[in-house]
């Protein structure tokens, strides 16, 4: 299974640019950032193969910099792996994905996550000009 992400052109310089004019709004996109990739997790702990419940409660948004994603951090601690194994990672890519739920996830929510995303640069760029604020 193939990783999918959702790439923005020129965030990066964007950022930095708005970085020089004023770092509140740099933290506005942080924070739209995590928005959206929280609406993948959303769609992810629904889609997880529900056993103990550890898979699904261990799917978390994060943001670092120009990235943002959805990381799932269970260990199944057994005598064989004292230290524990990534099974989330076995259940999204062994058997040709065929249990898969984060890159399913990420593609049922792709519009959304792009809605949000061109809906605060918009803000941002209107707060730049003076019209408006982050919602």
């Amino acid at each position: 299974m193939a990783t999918t992400a959702i790439s923005i052109e020129g965030l990066a310089a964007f950022r930095r640019d708005l970085k020089r004019i004023d770092p509140v709004l740099v933290k506005g996109v942080r924070v739209a950032l995590k928005d959206a990739a929280e609406i993948v997790a959303d769609e992810a702990r629904r889609r997880a193969p529900v056993r103990s419940g550890l898979t699904k409660g261990s799917v978390r948004s994060f943001t670092s910099g120009n990235k943002a994603g959805v990381r799932v951090n269970a260990r199944r601690v057994s005598r064989g792996y004292p230290a524990g194994y990534p099974y989330p990672k076995r259940i999204e890519f062994e058997g040709g994905g065929r249990r898969a739920f984060v890159g399913p996830a990420l593609e049922a929510k792709r519009g959304e996550v792009v809605r949000r995303l061109e809906e605060v640069i918009d803000d941002v760029s209107g707060v730049w000009a003076g019209r408006g604020g982050l919602t």
